[in-house]
């Protein structure tokens, strides 16, 4: 699941543009594994990794 807003009249920094791109990426990448009879063990071993930068920020 990911969710994002932006807040405010202003366009998105490239910052923030940057961030949602990895976001993206990593919604589509795992939806696109999800198959019939895959087991809850099997889906993270071959999830999106998350980059080690983000490590610290990701919420659980």
């Amino acid at each position: 699941m990911s969710r994002t807003w932006l807040v405010g009249d202003g366009r998105p920094s490239d910052e923030q543009r940057k961030l949602y791109e990895h976001a993206y990426a990593q919604v589509h990448f795992n939806t696109e594994l999800l198959r019939p009879g895959m087991t809850f063990r099997e889906f993270p071993e071959k999830a999106w990794k998350v980059p080690d930068h983000f490590i610290k920020n990701r919420y659980c």
